[in-house]
């Protein structure tokens, strides 16, 4: 959908281009939004790919101004209708902001990474940020953006690119594939999915802070998932005696008879537990031995987590805290 015009002049320099140049005005964005909105019903629509933007913002930029209000409202429009819009961070090699329209918090924001260690722009390990990616704290997704190769106009002409322009076309598309397998799926439901199953990457560069940040994995994104399991004792509120060896059982939930489970207990169950392992079940079992610890008394809790090949790790499932009595007391 075509938002560009011919600019010519100080606006062509501004943006570090000679002149004339190609830029987007903010009302063409708009247009070219609602023209999407439009057309939901015409066609299956997963994502809005805006390979544009410009500026220096270090939070969400929502009420900056009367456009960027505008655009938000057209991108909300478009997530009511469970359609993304996926946007480019920039490239002017920010390490704590992105440009707009990316700041815009509805949005979907994307940062570029290393696809190849030969790309140039401080690529030297895959999954680096390259040296021109906006990247801030606030990011939502990063994908490849350097060396990437596609079409380009003429017959049959390729060329490879660099940009953060390149790394959001591949967050639209795996966006399609989502929706491919779950039409019902929220933007916020496929933007989760993206996040947890995604390669956790830090901003290595010099000076570069932002850490945790997600590259899209959609191998894994598409996996299907192992159900939660449910505790069956203990469920929580419990109160077991010390140093017994009970056997702790759980509800499947309809998991594939090739799922295992990884078990732990904590006698910290607030505040981010620090978890020690019991062990792992057989494929299918739905119960596993625990000797309790012989403790002085306390809350305790346990974790657990089934895995299986070929599909994502359930969620980990914690019970609510139980006591433990005093290994010492009587009775």
């Amino acid at each position: 959908m075509q938002v560009f015009s011919q600019f010519t002049g100080s606006l062509c320099s501004q943006t570090g281009q000679s002149s004339p140049c190609v830029l987007s005005y903010q009302s063409d964005q708009i247009k070219g939004l609602e023209r999407v909105y439009a057309l939901r019903a015409t066609f299956s629509i997963a994502a809005a790919n805006m390979s544009l933007g410009g500026g220096q913002y270090t939070s969400n930029c929502d009420g900056e101004s009367q456009a960027l209000m505008a655009i938000k409202d057209s991108i909300d429009n478009l997530r009511l209708a469970d359609i993304a819009t996926v946007i480019a961070s920039g490239n002017s090699g920010y390490k704590t902001a992105m440009g707009a329209p990316a700041c815009i918090s509805t949005a979907v924001s994307v940062g570029a990474t290393c696809d190849s260690t030969t790309a140039g722009f401080g690529c030297s390990a895959i999954d680096d940020i390259p040296n021109y990616s906006n990247i801030a704290p606030f990011i939502s997704l990063l994908s490849p953006g350097s060396l990437i190769s596609s079409s380009t106009p003429g017959a049959n002409t390729f060329e490879s690119w660099h940009g953060t322009s390149m790394a959001t076309p591949h967050v639209a598309g795996a966006w399609a594939l989502m929706k491919q397998r779950d039409p019902d799926a929220t933007v916020s439901e496929v933007l989760a999915a993206l996040q947890n199953t995604g390669t956790i990457v830090d901003d290595q560069r010099t000076s570069g802070t932002v850490t945790g940040m997600r590259r899209i994995n959609v191998d894994n994104a598409l996996l299907p998932q192992i159900p939660s399991p449910t505790f069956s004792y203990p469920a929580g509120d419990e109160t077991l005696d010390a140093a017994i060896t009970i056997d702790v059982t759980w509800d499947t939930n309809g998991a594939p008879t090739s799922t295992y489970y990884d078990l732990s207990y904590s006698s910290n169950c607030t505040g981010g537990p620090s978890w020690t392992s019991i062990g792992t079940s057989s494929p299918g079992s739905s119960s596993l031995s625990w000797t309790v610890p012989a403790s002085t008394g306390g809350d305790y809790c346990l974790s657990i987590q089934g895995m299986a090949p070929g599909y994502l790790n359930s969620p980990q499932v914690i019970t609510n805290t139980f006591a433990v009595s005093d290994a010492d007391s009587d009775g």
